[in-house]
């Protein structure tokens, strides 16, 4: 109902006494209310990342030389 009413407002705004910017600045916060809930809902029904392999037990020899020499 509101948005037919807005249509027709913003069509016929001397008929009804509206100013056609203040229509368009609620138009456009309203989408961008609507880019704003639309990303909150994909970031909301993210799947989980699980890992598909199981990590392989490995032994990789490594040589450490302190400072001291040793």
């Amino acid at each position: 109902m509101i948005h037919y009413y807005s249509t027709i407002a913003a069509v016929m705004h001397n008929y009804f006494g509206v100013d056609p910017y203040v229509i368009a600045l609620n138009v456009g916060w309203a989408i961008f209310s609507l880019i704003i809930l639309m990303a909150a809902i994909a970031v909301a029904r993210e799947t989980r990342q699980v890992r598909k392999t199981i990590r392989i037990e490995v032994e990789i020899p490594a040589i450490i030389h302190y400072a001291s020499g040793i």
